[in-house]
C-alpha cells in the first residue's frame, strides 16, 4: 500500500534517460519550475503515474517494490490492527505530531523573519538619518555661502556704478562679478540637488517607518506564540497520527477513521 499525491499538467519540455534506479521504467521528466516543480510522470504496471515531482513517482514505485517502506510497516498503524490488503480503494495516513512540529517551526521563522526584517530596516533607517543630517548640514553651508556671494555681488554692483559715475574703467570689476555670478549658479545647482537628495532620503525614511513592525506589536506577537499558539500546537500533538480506510461499492462507499495518541 503506498500513497501518491496527483498534480496533472500539460507541457512536457524534454524525455531525460531512463531511471536509473527502476532500469525497466522510463521517467519522463520536464525541467524543473521551482525546487518542489519538478514535473514527471510514467507508465508502471499498466497505470499511468503522474506528479508535479518526478521524486514523488521513484518513491511510490520503490514503495511498491519494497512493502518495508509502505504504511503496512508503520508501528502505529500496525497497532491498531487494520487490514490495508483486502479490499481497501484509499488510505490516508497523516502523521500529526509531524505536521504541528512543522507548523509551530513555520509560525517561529514567520516571527524571526520579522525581527531580522526590522533589524535590516533599522539599520538602513540609521544609514539613512545619517546621510540626512551630512546634507542638512551642507546644505545649510552652501546657503551661507550663498549668502555671502550675493553680499559680495551686491556690494560689487555698487563700486561699479559709482566708478561708472566717476568715468572709470570697470571692466575688472565686470570679470570678477561675473566669476562670482557663475559661482552664485553652480552653488544654487548644489543646493537643488540636496534639496531632491534629502526628499528622497525622507520618502525612504516615510517607507521603512510605515513597513517596520512596532516593537510593542513583536512582544505582542511573542507573547501570543508563547502562550496560545504553542500551547495549543502541544495539545493537537497528543494526537499522534490519524488514518481513513475508504471502500468504495457498486451502491455506495464506506470510510473508516482511526486515530493514535501519545
Amino acid at each position: 500500500v503506498y500513497l501518491l499525491h496527483v498534480f496533472f499538467f500539460f507541457l512536457m519540455i524534454r524525455r531525460p534517460p531512463r531511471s536509473t534506479l527502476f532500469p525497466y521504467t522510463t521517467l519522463f521528466r520536464s525541467l524543473p519550475f521551482a525546487k518542489n516543480l519538478q514535473p514527471g510522470y510514467c507508465f508502471y504496471g499498466g497505470y499511468l503515474l503522474i506528479s508535479d515531482n518526478y521524486k514523488v513517482i521513484e518513491k511510490a514505485i520503490a514503495v511498491s517494490k519494497n512493502e518495508s517502506l509502505s504504511l503496512l510497516a508503520n508501528e502505529d498503524l500496525n497497532k491498531l490492527g487494520i487490514d490495508l490488503k483486502g479490499k481497501t480503494n484509499q488510505v490516508v495516513f497523516m502523521q500529526v505530531n509531524v505536521f504541528f512540529d512543522k507548523l509551530g517551526a513555520l509560525a517561529e521563522r514567520g516571527y524571526n523573519w520579522l525581527v531580522s526584517r526590522n533589524k535590516t530596516m533599522a539599520n538602513r533607517k540609521s544609514q539613512l538619518l545619517k546621510s540626512v543630517v551630512q546634507s542638512a548640514r551642507e546644505k545649510k553651508k552652501i546657503q551661507i555661502e550663498i549668502a555671502q556671494l550675493k553680499s559680495e555681488i551686491g556690494k560689487l554692483d555698487g563700486e561699479i556704478q559709482q566708478m561708472k559715475d566717476e568715468g572709470l574703467d570697470v571692466a575688472a570689476k565686470q570679470k570678477v562679478e561675473v566669476l562670482l555670478s557663475e559661482n552664485l549658479k553652480i552653488k544654487k545647482e548644489k543646493i537643488k540637488i540636496i534639496k531632491e537628495k534629502l526628499e528622497k532620503m525622507n520618502d525612504a525614511l516615510a517607507e521603512i517607518k510605515q513597513k517596520m513592525v512596532p516593537e510593542k506589536k513583536l512582544r505582542a506577537i511573542r507573547l501570543y506564540l508563547d502562550k496560545a499558539v504553542h500551547p495549543i500546537i502541544d495539545g493537537l500533538k497528543q494526537t499522534k497520527a490519524i488514518i481513513s480506510k475508504s471502500v468504495y461499492g457498486e451502491n455506495k462507499s464506506v470510510t473508516y477513521y482511526y486515530s493514535i495518541k501519545e
